[in-house]
């Protein structure tokens, strides 16, 4: 009896284990990616300009890059790229100091700017149907921005008092700002860092914020980006407009170069 039951236990023990195993479960398909839909076109004087429509949002973005940002700071004017970012949310020739926040955060929307090494981006997100107003806005900062002693002054001392307490105040705040950049490059403007010098940034004239805004804030520098809820034939008129009629700069930009690809260290610095 001992050896029958022995006999029966291993004969068990050799069964196949795909008998008594559950089939495993077979892995599920990934949902399929669905492809971001958006129109793209040039105006005569060189801005680019992308719309993606988006109708289950009751809302819009809208969004102006500009091909500038710390590489193309003047000699001796390190941080001016960050500087300008405030200075345009000052008066223009149609609108008074800080009515871009009026525009978006009175009505529930909201307004902010970054400088990085190779860009300058501002961007506005508000309710659809204020889209209009902030067109005209954006277009009007482009070309019309007033750059007047009072509030270059007051700018400047906000980006000082930045440079302060986020990298000098801030433990590896010179490293990662100033140092990292510093010893990564020997001649590209990378070498600079973005927040810029104290001594550079008091030593900047208003002369030299108007020069710079002729420069590089030009539609032929310049992309527009807006995407939500908006009818693509009211946009496109509304773009017309307002941004077509930017006369293009007869000077060209300035040429750029560099040494070496950078091991990009992201410190976009956003204004306060």
């Amino acid at each position: 009896m001992r050896l029958f039951r022995a006999t029966l236990l291993v004969g068990a023990a050799l069964l196949p284990l795909t008998s008594v195993a559950a089939k495993p479960t077979p892995p599920a398909s990934a949902p399929a990616i669905k492809p971001i839909g958006f129109t793209e076109r040039t105006l005569a004087n060189g801005l680019r300009v992308y719309a993606i429509r988006d109708t289950s949002t009751p809302n819009v973005s809208v969004q102006v890059w500009y091909d500038v940002g710390s590489k193309d700071d003047p000699a001796g004017r390190s941080g001016f790229a960050h500087m300008f970012e405030h200075l345009m949310f000052k008066a223009t020739r149609n609108l008074v100091s800080e009515q871009m926040d009026r525009l978006t955060e009175d009505v529930g929307g909201n307004n902010n700017a970054s400088t990085n090494d190779d860009y300058t981006e501002y961007h506005e997100t508000i309710p659809a149907n204020h889209l209009q107003r902030l067109l005209f806005a954006e277009a009007d900062r482009m070309a019309a921005l007033v750059v007047e002693p009072k509030s270059f002054a007051s700018e400047r001392d906000v980006v000082k008092e930045e440079l302060r307490q986020n990298t000098n105040a801030r433990p590896y705040g010179k490293l990662f700002s100033l140092y990292f950049p510093a010893i990564s490059y020997t001649r590209h403007p990378y070498a600079r860092g973005t927040i810029g010098s104290l001594d550079n940034l008091q030593s900047a004239q208003i002369d030299d914020v108007r020069a710079f805004h002729a420069t590089y804030y030009r539609p032929d520098n310049a992309v527009l980006v807006v995407s939500g809820n908006f009818d693509p034939k009211q946009l496109d008129a509304w773009v017309d407009q307002y941004f077509a009629g930017i006369k293009r700069p007869t000077h060209p930009d300035p040429a750029r170069d560099g040494d070496r690809a950078r091991a990009h260290l992201g410190h976009a610095l956003c204004r306060a």
